[in-house]
């Protein structure tokens, strides 16, 4: 048996303004020029959030990302840890015992999911706006308390202009129960735009 990993690009976007606290977001671990932060996971998000989970990202960012103009390139890299068994495959021609025994039995052991966030120096107007919207809910216990519902969503500011919007990273964490979650997600869009809340915080 043998370990291997594999990297592959994903996604790339250059001269993206970010417009949110990449700050906020919790860290993982300190470098000596850069940061790793997280974006998902276990109570990920505020309040109501909860164990139970599925989306998580890692942001690779310089110190102190929300210096500057924050404008960045960024590339989405997928990272893959595979254990590959060797075994005499029925169909080959060479002895179990050869050495030119292919490699078969792929066992994926972890995928994980980093966007590398890489400051541009030079003065530039930003091709992507980034946003991040949240949205999260909580039901009462036999009455105790009051309902959450609260949901934010993005609107172009220059509604006379047509907008991409892109959903680029996504997460979402609950309790066992159900009674209480939040989703947060990470948008790029080619024009600015505001992000709209409604409901009961």
């Amino acid at each position: 048996m043998r370990i291997v990993v594999k990297k592959e690009k994903l996604k790339e976007y250059n001269k993206v303004k970010v417009e949110f606290s990449l700050e906020d977001l919790p860290i993982v671990r300190e470098l000596k020029n850069s940061e790793i932060r997280r974006f998902g996971g276990e109570r990920f998000g505020g309040e109501w959030s909860g164990n139970h989970f599925s989306g998580l990202y890692y942001l690779h960012v310089p110190k102190k990302p929300d210096q500057g103009k924050k404008i960045f390139n960024i590339i989405e890299i997928k990272k893959s840890v595979l254990y590959t068994k060797q075994r005499p495959d029925r169909e080959s021609k060479y002895p179990p015992d050869s050495s030119k025994t292919p490699w078969v039995d792929i066992l994926v052991a972890s995928v994980q999911y980093t966007w590398h966030f890489k400051p541009v120096q030079e003065e530039v107007e930003p091709e992507w706006y980034m946003y991040r919207t949240d949205k999260w809910y909580k039901t009462t216990l036999r009455g105790v308390g009051r309902n959450r519902d609260y949901s934010e969503h993005l609107e172009p500011i220059d509604e006379d202009k047509e907008v991409e919007i892109l959903e680029i990273m996504s997460t979402s964490n609950s309790a066992h129960s159900g009674r209480f979650g939040h989703s947060t997600k990470i948008y790029i869009a080619n024009r600015p735009c505001r992000v709209v809340g409604e409901g009961v915080k």
